[in-house]
């Protein structure tokens, strides 16, 4: 990170700060780093789905429903941030958010993720991680 130098002097000179080797990497930027509690990965699974939702919403706007494309991408970025958020938990949440992720990976690569989503088996795998999330006192609606 570049920082300009306070003072007088040359006005284009600037100050690299490194962060001292034992500074803890940034949250987001940890490799590895474990899952949150089992309320925090409910709060990330409410908020992919409120971004998948909204991608849904935006196709529609047009009068017609969201395409084959639109619900592929959307499923496989609501998959990616569950998955990021559960890496490293081992709790029921983040075992049934791992299931739903590799769930809806599977849907999006089907020729017809709408019809996959409809599913009862992936149906199951979505209430099965709201289950978890209600059991951990967070209620979420996928």
């Amino acid at each position: 990170m570049a920082v300009a130098a306070c003072g007088g002097g040359d006005e284009g000179a600037t100050a690299t700060f490194q962060p001292p080797p034992s500074a803890p990497a940034p949250a987001s930027a940890a490799a590895g780093k474990p899952a949150g509690s089992d309320k925090e990965l409910c709060e990330a699974v409410d908020q992919a789905d409120v971004v998948l939702t909204g991608r849904m919403v935006r196709a529609m706007q047009g009068g017609k429903g969201p395409s084959a494309a639109d619900i592929k991408d959307g499923l496989l970025e609501f998959a990616q941030k569950l998955s990021a958020a559960s890496a490293g938990g081992d709790s029921a949440v983040a075992r049934a958010m791992r299931k739903t992720a590799a769930e809806s990976t599977e849907v999006a690569q089907a020729p017809d993720p709408a019809t996959a989503g409809a599913d009862p088996a992936y149906e199951k795998t979505t209430t099965d991680l709201e289950a978890a999330c209600r059991a951990a006192g967070v209620k979420v609606k996928l």
